[in-house]
């Protein structure tokens, strides 16, 4: 049962977000991603800077693999999907981690980092695709960015940025945003991460099916492992509800693009 919030601590939270908003110089603007409008409390370019600072703990934490060829093909596949991505208003980096965990993340500013373990489970390109595009899907509805902006506060997020206070609160405040991205996203920021990415990887022509098949890997590999949390799995919705729902988005959006190439020859 969810808990009802009452409508004067409502006020006050609306009131205390437009103050700062008047405060910090927030903008509204219309995010192509979800199709809304939508109120950033940090800039594009402070995103970018807390996502430097937060890459390069990151590789602090987690070393670079030394396989170039892996390194070069994750690359060559994200810089596809990039390019067809709702958001190209900042620099995509990819890395792949040198860790056996099955797991993927983005930071603020397009950061995209992928560890070993799933690299070696995806079977084709398609399936790593779909990683990648999902990865995507969330910096382009910003859901790191906003998760860090709620659960964080302005002053912390700034503090980030700006690097005011010693060496040391900055890296325990990056530490902080890390561990808020790491705990995973809400279900719904899931599902529609999975329909941005279903949507890239057609229009970057990668078989959208392989969001699906690696999915199936993913749920078997529970299943094998006798219940056990797969990293990539652990804050999810469930496999099957995502299996679901992909193939469901991957129909729709294929019977979309059939009817805008029918309405486009009609014409001619």
């Amino acid at each position: 049962m969810n808990a009802q919030i009452p409508m004067s601590h409502f006020g006050h939270w609306l009131f205390l977000i437009f103050i700062l908003c008047v405060l910090s110089g927030c903008a509204t603007v219309y995010n192509q991603a979800t199709g809304r409008q939508e109120t950033m409390l940090i800039s594009t370019a402070d995103e970018v800077r807390i996502g430097q600072k937060m890459a390069a703990e990151i590789e602090k934490k987690y070393k670079p693999d030394e396989d170039i060829f892996v390194q070069a093909r994750l690359r060559a596949i994200g810089n596809v999907i990039a390019a067809v991505s709702d958001r190209k208003d900042l620099t995509y980096y990819f890395k792949v981690l040198k860790d056996k965990d099955v797991n993927a993340f983005t930071t603020p500013g397009g950061y995209v980092y992928v560890f070993r373990g799933l690299i070696d489970k995806t079977g084709s390109d398609s399936e790593l695709a779909s990683v990648v595009a999902h990865e995507i899907g969330h910096v382009a509805a910003r859901h790191a960015a906003k998760k860090m902006e709620i659960d964080m506060g302005y002053n912390l997020l700034m503090s980030i940025v700006f690097s005011g206070k010693s060496n040391a609160d900055t890296a325990r405040y990056i530490d902080i945003g890390f561990n808020l991205i790491a705990l995973g996203y809400s279900r719904e920021d899931e599902l529609f991460a999975d329909k941005l990415g279903i949507r890239y990887l057609i229009k970057a022509g990668y078989d959208p099916y392989g969001m699906v098949s690696f999915m199936e890997k993913m749920e078997k590999m529970e299943k094998e492992e006798g219940g056990a949390p797969i990293y990539i799995l652990s804050s999810h919705p469930y496999m099957s509800q995502r299996i679901e729902e992909a193939r469901k988005e991957i129909a729709r959006q294929k019977t979309q693009k059939a009817l805008q190439e029918q309405a486009v020859n009609d014409k001619i």
